[in-house]
């Protein structure tokens, strides 16, 4: 299962200078919290939120000033959460990591609006294989996916990129890489 390293980040981010920050942290992770759920109470079916619930939480990831993409000091571990962006070596599905409520996605969000395989990021490859960046996909999900406040067609994908805001259910997540993270965290 995919872990929230949050803890290791902001112990990191207090002892190492950036370089070495950096060195450690190469990839890009979702740093985000649940917005309208407690993180501790995980619910066994996926409920569904109304549309005047994802009409709010929509114009809360337009906001640049919401819980989940900012972080002014340090972040109470038990409400934030960061995930590098991987994939399992023995997870299936070799071109793209799963995202979703269930234990053997890629990364696992334990969160009763996220469904069970929620969405998914598409690896986009040089002609060599090295990574060049992602694309976010909804599998069509009961709680919808919303990318930069526009919501998400089930399997149309749309680029991520540093910066862009996630929800995925009612769970709101920023893309972010090591040198950001270790300044929000500094």
């Amino acid at each position: 299962m995919s872990e929230n390293i949050l803890p290791q980040v902001i112990q990191d981010a207090k002892n190492k200078t950036l370089a070495q920050f950096e060195l450690k942290y190469t990839g890009w992770y979702l740093y985000g919290s649940p917005a309208a759920e407690d993180e501790n109470h995980i619910n066994y079916k996926t409920d569904v939120i109304s549309d005047i619930e994802l009409r709010k939480l929509v114009a809360q990831s337009k906001n640049k000033n919401s819980k989940a993409i900012s972080m002014n000091g340090s972040p109470n571990v038990s409400e934030y959460f960061v995930y590098e962006i991987k994939k399992k070596p023995s997870n299936a599905f070799a071109g793209w990591i799963s995202i979703g409520r269930a234990v053997n996605n890629d990364i696992v969000l334990r969160f009763p609006t996220v469904s069970k395989l929620h969405a998914r990021l598409e690896i986009e490859t040089t002609t060599f294989g090295d990574p060049l960046g992602y694309h976010i996909i909804d599998n069509n999900s009961t709680g919808r996916t919303v990318h930069n406040g526009n919501y998400l067609e089930p399997d149309q994908p749309a680029p991520l990129s540093i910066g862009d805001t996630v929800l995925f259910g009612s769970v709101q997540c920023i893309v972010i890489d090591a040198t950001t993270l270790w300044n929000k965290l500094r």
